[in-house]
């Protein structure tokens, strides 16, 4: 039963695959209409994530402005916060570059004729 189960469950990915990018000949492909409106919000993400990490390296650059220029004097208080921070600064590029590389990805999956938008066809995902 669980062989049929994963047979099922590749057949229904291979679908939604076709569906998403176009498998097969044929004119289908040119009628479907790319709704771009994923990528416009997305878009729209990766501009805000990329001020919340500038807003977020300010604060890291303020703190160390506040505390003693020799980190080997800093309590343990201020080591932890500066973890803290820059732990914000790295988490923020992560997800940045996650939503990145997933509009780059199906960007990739959309002939040039299709893309029919103001939004460019790739960010860049540093």
């Amino acid at each position: 039963m669980s062989k049929i189960k994963a047979g099922l469950s590749v057949a229904a990915t291979a679908v939604v695959f076709c569906l998403l990018i176009g498998c097969g000949g044929g004119h289908q492909e040119e009628a479907r209409a790319v709704d771009f409106g994923w990528f416009e919000q997305t878009s729209k993400e990766i501009q805000e994530t990329d001020a919340r990490i500038v807003a977020a390296e300010e604060k890291v650059v303020e703190f160390k402005k506040k505390s003693p220029a020799d980190q080997a004097k800093w309590s343990f208080d201020q080591r932890q916060e500066y973890q803290r921070l820059n732990s914000i600064v790295v988490g923020l590029r992560a997800y940045r570059r996650t939503m990145a590389q997933d509009y780059n990805l199906k960007a990739s999956m959309i002939k040039q004729e299709q893309w029919k938008s103001k939004l460019p066809r790739r960010m860049d995902e540093d």
